[in-house]
């Protein structure tokens, strides 16, 4: 059984819930990322190769994610 799918009674509820714990997975993921490309010896990170990461390691599905919590949270672009 997979550890990070929720079960509960109420579907709607759990598929909230999922969706949620998902995100939150996705933004360890990527501030992860973050935090090891600064402490690379290049000591700054790209968004395209943390991308390119999370396809490989999470799916395409959740690349458009990364890149909006990149965007609007990591660097507060509001506007794009």
């Amino acid at each position: 059984m997979n550890k990070n799918i929720v079960r509960t009674r109420r579907p709607f509820a759990a598929a909230k819930l999922q969706k949620r714990v998902k995100g939150e997975l996705l933004k360890y993921y990527v501030d992860k990322r973050i935090k090891a490309g600064r402490e690379s010896k290049l000591q700054g990170w790209v968004m395209s190769d943390i991308l390119k990461q999370v396809a490989q390691d999470l799916g395409r599905n959740a690349v458009p994610q990364a890149r909006q919590y990149i965007v609007k949270e990591v660097c507060s672009i509001t506007e794009y």
